[in-house]
């Protein structure tokens, strides 16, 4: 994965991403090393996960936000394939029970 420089400086997220390979990329493209990175392991035949976003898209779930061209960029230099694969983090309504206690109230909860 490329993520933002910031996740790798959180404890347990930072700690995961490192553990597993994860590329941090400054936000704003002044990051060359990070670039030179992407390319050295897609060159190795090796697969890199890009979010062309660059984000998540907090105020829909059904539309994309304009992609960055980081990720072209990298597949056009190196002549790597692309695949594309959409997340999408629709809201999910759950209801949590309590304890059989009649008195008390059900929570419903979105995410």
């Amino acid at each position: 994965f490329i993520a933002k420089q910031s996740i790798l400086e959180a404890p347990v997220l930072g700690y995961l991403g490192r553990k597993w390979g994860t590329l941090g990329a400054m936000r704003d493209g002044s990051d060359v090393r990070s670039l030179i990175d992407a390319i050295k392991i897609l060159k190795n035949g090796e697969k890199l996960a890009i979010y062309p976003e660059g984000t998540r898209n907090k105020q829909s779930d059904e539309e994309f936000l304009p992609f960055h061209a980081g990720a072209a960029m990298l597949a056009i230099k190196t002549k790597t394939p692309v695949i594309p694969i959409v997340i999408c983090a629709c809201s999910v309504k759950r209801t949590l029970y309590t304890a059989n206690r009649s008195n008390s109230p059900n929570i419903t909860t979105e995410n």
